[in-house]
C-alpha cells in the first residue's frame, strides 16, 4: 500500500543520477497479532517514514560527501501522503424482508466490525480494508471474501474511517514527537561531548609573553677592520 500508493517520494533520494541513491527498507516484527495486525503493520511503518531522518549530503565533482548528524542536522524523508487503513468486517446475517427487498446499492442496515480480532474475521462473510489519507481521499480499497457488501455499507465504512483517521494520526504524532525530542537531545549531549574533547567553544587562554627583545645589532666595526680603512 506505501509502495504502490507512491506514499514515499522516490525521486528524492537520488543522489547522483545513475550513481548513488538512498535505499530505504522497513522492517516490521510482530510478535503477537490478536487480530488486524496488517493495518497495525502499516500505521507502524508509515510512522517510521514519516519519524525517519538521513544524513545531508554536499556534492562536489566526482566526490560525495555525507555530513554526521553532529555537523548538519539529517533531513526528514519527503512524503507525498500519509494512507492509513481502517479494516472493517461484515457480519453474516439473516436480512430481514425490509432488508432483503431492498437495493444493494441503497442498503446499509448490514452491521459491521472495526479493528476485527482474529474470531470475528474467521467469522466475517467479507473483510473490506478502507485506507484515506488526510486530505479524506480513499487511497484503496481491498474486499476479501464472498459475502456481498452494498454501496451504502461502503459508504458508512468510510464516513467511519474518516472519524478514525484523526485519532490514528494523533497517536502516531504524539510517539514521533517523543522520539524526536529524544534524538535531539542525544545530538546535543554528543555535540557536548565532542566540546569537551576538542575544547570547541572554550575561551583561549592568554598568549605568553614574548620574550625580551633580541639585543641591538652591533654596528661596531671589528678592530682590525677600522685599522685597515685608517691606512
Amino acid at each position: 500500500m506505501i509502495k504502490v500508493g507512491r506514499a514515499l517520494d522516490t525521486e528524492s533520494l537520488c543522489v547522483v543520477p545513475g550513481l548513488n541513491v538512498w535505499s530505504i527498507r522497513v522492517d516490521v516484527s510482530i510478535l503477537n497479532d490478536e487480530g488486524n495486525a496488517e493495518d497495525v503493520a502499516v500505521w507502524a511503518a508509515m510512522a517510521s517514514l514519516l519519524n525517519t531522518r538521513r544524513p545531508e549530503v554536499s556534492v562536489r565533482g566526482e566526490t560525495v560527501l555525507v555530513h554526521p548528524p553532529h555537523e548538519r542536522d539529517p533531513i526528514p524523508l519527503s512524503i507525498h501522503h500519509v494512507p492509513l487503513p481502517i479494516t472493517n468486517v461484515v457480519t453474516p446475517h439473516k436480512p430481514s424482508q425490509a432488508a432483503a427487498s431492498s437495493s444493494l446499492l441503497t442498503s446499509s442496515l448490514q452491521p459491521f466490525v472495526v479493528d476485527p480480532t482474529l474470531a470475528e474475521v474467521s467469522a466475517a462473510s467479507a473483510v473490506v480494508t478502507v485506507a484515506l489519507n488526510a486530505e479524506d481521499q480513499v487511497c484503496n480499497i481491498l474486499k476479501e471474501g464472498g459475502g456481498d457488501v452494498s454501496y451504502g455499507l461502503l459508504k458508512s465504512m468510510v464516513a467511519h474511517a474518516k472519524s478514525l483517521y484523526p485519532q490514528i494520526r494523533k497517536v502516531m504524532d504524539d510517539a514521533m514527537a517523543l522520539h524526536e525530542k529524544k534524538r535531539k537531545d542525544a545530538i546535543r549531549a554528543q555535540f557536548q561531548w565532542a566540546q569537551t574533547r576538542t575544547g570547541v567553544g572554550k575561551a583561549a587562554a592568554p598568549a605568553a609573553e614574548a620574550p625580551a627583545a633580541a639585543a641591538t645589532e652591533s654596528t661596531t666595526e671589528e678592530p682590525d677592520q677600522k685599522k685597515r680603512r685608517t691606512d
